[in-house]
């Protein structure tokens, strides 16, 4: 168990530190399908009022199902198949998703789950089954959410992601 002994300052830290870039030997669970271009997505979507709960890092908000639908129509194939949902997953600086696992109910066993990078910086971080990793700008990526995985924000600015599950195709 971690015992909190003190505190510093993640600004003093940051300060000391330049941005980090890790490259991993083995594969990374964040797959990087594609990328586009993250101003298109923005203007997609209506202006979103993050309001974060006071005692959370980070706010899960779902697409109404009109600008889920014009979102789907004008992303095209970059993101195929089937939407089952579609919402915003922001993390405000300083803010953590904890480590968890998301369960399938059994309707969606078979579904894909795609995350589309909106906004970053340098210091957010995703873990994923042993592995971190820094999502880019624009970079749409798949994921199997089954596995453990955690995110964090140690930056100054939002971290924005348009997370979307398709329905996968029986192989």
């Amino acid at each position: 168990m971690y015992q909190k002994i003190g505190y510093i300052d993640p600004d003093l830290i940051r300060a000391l530190l330049p941005p980090i870039e890790l490259t991993l030997e083995r594969n990374l669970m964040y797959q990087k399908i594609g990328y586009i271009d993250p101003d298109l997505i923005r203007a997609l979507l209506p202006p979103i009022e993050l309001t974060f709960k006071p005692d959370s890092g980070y706010i899960i908000a779902p697409l109404p199902d009109e600008i889920a639908a014009d979102a789907k129509h004008r992303l095209g194939g970059l993101v195929p198949g089937e939407w089952l949902s579609a919402r915003i997953i922001a993390i405000k600086p300083g803010g953590i998703i904890p480590l968890h696992m998301d369960a399938r109910p059994y309707d969606e066993e078979k579904r894909t789950r795609y995350h589309v990078v909106l906004t970053t910086n340098p210091f957010c971080w995703n873990y994923h089954d042993e592995s971190v990793q820094h999502l880019v700008l624009g970079g749409i990526y798949t994921v199997d959410e089954t596995l453990p995985h955690a995110s964090v924000n140690w930056g100054d600015t939002d971290r924005v992601h348009l997370v979307i599950d398709v329905a996968s195709r029986a192989v």
